[in-house]
């Protein structure tokens, strides 16, 4: 199946080692080449990633880890592998 041919804003649930997460991306179609303009392959880009918790009083809460990625997940990874799914 081919990628979309269109760019749009989209959530998706994933599992990572047992934690559910859902990530809010933008997916970026890629752009054809022309006589002046090289194109561009198609790209995810991650804009948040949730996951939800309790607080103190037993409450969901979600909370945004995307500023934190850098330390606990692989975002090129995570983008590959959400591109990769979009294929199927």
């Amino acid at each position: 199946m081919a990628l979309p041919q269109r760019s749009y804003r989209d959530t998706k649930e994933i599992e990572i080692d047992g934690v559910d997460f859902e990530v809010e991306f933008t997916f970026e179609a890629a752009e054809r080449q022309t006589y002046l303009d090289p194109g561009s392959d198609a790209f995810v880009v991650i804009n948040k990633m949730f996951v939800t918790t309790e607080d103190q009083n037993g409450n969901d809460v979600k909370i945004d880890i995307a500023p934190y990625l850098h330390v606990e997940i692989d975002e090129e990874s995570l983008a590959e592998d959400i591109l990769e799914n979009l294929k199927d």
